[in-house]
């Protein structure tokens, strides 16, 4: 599988693209963080990463996304909410499942690419509250996001 990775809000170094050996295309982000107070500006309650894959085909095949999966860790007063959802009060990580509404399939045995846009966006409905959804606490200390694909026969 090719990977290559455009970036806004993100240094080059701070996103890195894995292939498991499953083939579940699976990337880990460093700063891949958005963060809201009563000083941040709109630049630091929004963060955006687009990675652009080239899936190569197999022979009689084509495939869609089916879903994607992100970890990370969130830390929210009362008010404090994320674009995906997640509001305060809340401290700790989280796991987010994304299921594709619509499948879109891949011509029949040919690589093909597709982008992943991931958007960490805060916002409050209190001017005191204060909020950060980043990296994850485990080990690693990334965000880290898990895209399923489904292969079909042409």
């Amino acid at each position: 599988m090719k990977l290559s990775i455009a970036l806004l809000g993100l240094a080059a170094s701070q996103a890195v693209g894995l292939a498991i050996p499953d083939g579940t295309p699976e990337t880990d982000y460093e700063n891949l963080t958005a963060r809201i107070n009563s000083r941040t500006t709109p630049a630091d309650e929004r963060t955006n990463c687009q990675v652009n894959l080239q899936v190569a085909g197999r022979n009689n095949y084509q495939f869609s996304v089916a879903s994607a999966t992100y970890y990370g860790s969130a830390r929210l007063d009362a008010g404090a909410f994320t674009a995906t959802g997640i509001s305060g009060p809340r401290r700790g990580n989280y796991r987010l499942d994304d299921d594709a509404n619509k499948r879109v399939w891949s011509p029949c045995g040919e690589s093909y690419p597709f982008n992943i846009n991931t958007d960490v966006r805060m916002d409050s409905d209190n001017e005191n509250a204060t909020g950060e959804m980043s990296r994850e606490d485990g080990a690693d200390g990334t965000v880290k996001q898990v895209i399923s694909l489904d292969w079909r026969r042409c």
